[in-house]
């Protein structure tokens, strides 16, 4: 099997001598530099002693996984600090509807439909983008269809969709709540 020299594509062999493993080293040794004189056999060891590897894909993964979690949480804070800073500047419209014998319900139903429309758009957008890189990094990636149909990204991609729908909901509904249940009067005073 062709392999690029040096140490950074290192090959492990599994090869079954008998009973003393490591006394069978320098016989493949010189087993390997008959071959090619260009190869080196590093590493000898028993199965039942072997060096733990640092698992570079591992320990990328989890490196990513955590910025992730963390994007994820600044995005929902400023998410909901957005949301809820566009339903406050609509306070004065929520008290003239009020005053003018709308109901409750009628403006938390227009500021859940706007915020709706808002979501849908943002998330089918994104969506579709993390959908698209996901699928030509699988077909990049070396490996069985099978490793890649068990991929958890579909699972990830529906939490974070629940979680930013969440989010913005609760960004656009909690400040609209607190503002119906004040007296119109309350909402129309100017702040100063």
């Amino acid at each position: 099997m062709a392999a690029a020299p040096g140490t950074l594509n290192p090959m492990t062999v599994t090869i079954d001598v008998g009973e003393r493993p490591v006394a069978f080293a320098p016989k493949l040794r010189s087993l390997v530099a008959d071959v090619d004189p260009t190869a080196f056999v590093s590493e000898v060891a028993a199965l039942d002693h072997l060096p733990m590897p640092l698992n570079v894909l591992a320990m990328a993964s989890s490196i990513m996984t955590g910025l992730s979690l963390l994007a994820m949480a600044l995005s929902a804070t400023g998410l909901y600090a957005l949301m809820s800073m566009t339903v406050a500047q609509r306070r004065r419209e929520f008290g003239i509807r009020l005053a003018l014998g709308g109901s409750a319900r009628e403006v938390i139903v227009t500021v859940a439909r706007r915020a709706l429309i808002q979501i849908a758009i943002g998330v089918t957008w994104g969506a579709g983008v993390w959908v698209a890189l996901m699928l030509s990094v699988l077909r990049a990636a070396p490996g069985s269809e099978a490793v890649k149909m068990r991929a958890p990204w579909p699972y990830v991609l529906g939490a974070s969709v629940v979680v930013v729908i969440a989010v913005a909901l609760a960004a656009a509904l909690w400040p609209t709540l607190r503002y119906v249940r004040m007296r119109p009067v309350e909402t129309l005073r100017v702040d100063g």
